[in-house]
């Protein structure tokens, strides 16, 4: 087997918002499909804005079928927990700063996985689409759109490929229980709850969760939020981001993060000396002399990225072992709400076949 690296578009100035179609013509199985987006800011500090907030969906379909659909955030989150890191990234609030995400879309189990992996020769018009809207505080016409594919050569096509799927959006409400009725097609690798509000943390958005297969027949997991957040920071995590923000006395910023943060704080200027308090939180607290703005490097170290939580269906690398969806007549996840105003969404990562 060859490994090659094939640039699918080259870094492409677009505009400030819209949705740029790209046909996918590589003849060799696509082992991860990367987004590349690049933003500049404008003439003041951007706080909170980072790539991925402006990418509103990434799809990837074949005519009128969609195989792979999440927001710039849920993909930012798959690919921790695909890929083990977060992703290579630029986070700058600065004026005239330039921020840059690398997002990786991976359809097998590892890297080169030759089981499963994205053969775009078996579909009839397959395209990568990406849809986004810049922040008021970035540059206009400064976004900058790119995509490569690390392909394998010297392998048999696999006849399927892992695909994430965004299954529904909702905001919650103060109390109740949500009932989100899952895909009953393919087997369930992953699970991904997105819980987020700029000022409330994801484990008191959703206080449980339960997957209820045949009205009881079935239950996987039925688990408050303490025991659904350890099991999967036990599984998944943690994970580090770097960001160069503008900090002042006690004001806040979004660590993007959840579940055991933690912020340290270098700053640029000799003289300023100053801390960072996470508390576990979502967004971490400055602390410093000067009530003023000033530049600092941010480390960032925490579970659930985007304030996501994530469950594993069996053993990673065993697709006998995933969730077996078609031995039950429907499979439905009840969420628990104890806060309102939240945006949550769901998503499953399965094994799609490739015709």
């Amino acid at each position: 087997m060859l490994y090659r690296d094939i640039l699918v578009l080259d870094d492409k100035s677009v505009d400030d918002s819209g949705t740029h179609t790209q046909d996918l013509t590589v003849p060799h199985p696509i082992t991860e499909l990367t987004i590349d987006m690049e933003i500049k800011n404008g003439t003041s500090i951007v706080h909170d804005e980072p790539v991925e907030k402006a990418i509103s969906k990434i799809e990837i379909t074949d005519g009128g079928q969609t195989y792979w659909s999440l927001t710039g955030q849920e993909a930012v989150a798959a690919a921790c927990f695909d890929v083990g890191h977060w992703p290579t990234h630029r986070y700058q609030e600065g004026l005239s700063q330039m921020q840059r995400i690398t997002i990786p879309l991976r359809f097998g189990r590892w890297l080169g996985d030759p089981l499963f992996a994205f053969t775009p020769t078996k579909l009839d018009n397959p395209q990568v689409k990406v849809t986004w809207a810049k922040a008021s505080g970035h540059l206009t016409g400064s976004v900058t759109l790119g995509l490569w594919a690390k392909v394998m050569e010297g392998v048999a096509p696999p006849a399927q490929a892992l695909m994430w799927k965004g299954v529904e959006t909702f905001t919650s409400a103060a109390s109740g229980d949500k009932d989100v009725k899952l895909p009953h097609d393919y087997p369930y690798r992953r699970m991904m709850i997105r819980a987020y509000a700029s000022d409330t943390i994801p484990t008191n958005i959703v206080t449980n969760f339960k997957l209820d297969c045949d009205m009881g027949g079935f239950v996987p997991f039925n688990l408050n939020v303490k025991e659904f957040r350890y099991l999967m920071q036990n599984f998944f995590g943690p994970y580090t981001m770097k960001k160069m923000d503008h900090v002042s006395q006690n004001s806040y910023d979004q660590t993007w993060m959840a579940g055991d943060t933690f912020a340290s704080i270098a700053m640029e200027t000799v003289g300023n000396p100053a801390s960072a308090w996470a508390t576990g939180s979502i967004m971490y607290q400055q602390v410093m002399a000067i009530a003023a703005d000033l530049r600092a490097e941010v480390l960032i170290w925490g579970y659930m990225p985007h304030s996501t939580f994530a469950h594993q269906f069996g053993l990673p690398e065993d697709p006998a072992s995933w969730f077996p969806t078609l031995e039950f007549g429907e499979e439905i996840l009840w969420l628990t709400q104890g806060a309102a105003s939240a945006a949550v969404s769901v998503a499953v990562q399965q094994p799609r076949p490739l015709p």
